[in-house]
C-alpha cells in the first residue's frame, strides 16, 4: 500500500480535498447538537462507532487501510 500525506502537492490530484484516500471532516446537525464525523475512501459504506468514551480519532491508525476497499465513516459520540 502506498503511503502519502493528504494535501501533498496542492493540485487536488495527489492528496487533499476531493481525494478519497484523505479524510474529510464535517459536522452533522441533529436535534440539540452537532456530531463530528470523518469520511474517506470509496466503496461499500462502513460506519465506525467508538465506544467507551472514545471518538473518531481512535480509528486514525487503521481507517486509511479500510478506505482502500470501503467508504469509511467515523463518528464522534454525541455529547
Amino acid at each position: 500500500m502506498e503511503t502519502r500525506e493528504c494535501g501533498a502537492g496542492g493540485n487536488g490530484q495527489d492528496g487533499g480535498e476531493g481525494d478519497p484516500a484523505c479524510p474529510q471532516a464535517g459536522l452533522l446537525p441533529v436535534p440539540g447538537a452537532r456530531i463530528h464525523y470523518e469520511v474517506q475512501g470509496r466503496g461499500p459504506l462502513l460506519v465506525l462507532l467508538p465506544g467507551g468514551g472514545g471518538d473518531a480519532g481512535v480509528y486514525d491508525a487503521f481507517a486509511p487501510l479500510l478506505a482502500d476497499a470501503y467508504t469509511v465513516v467515523a463518528l464522534d459520540p454525541r455529547g
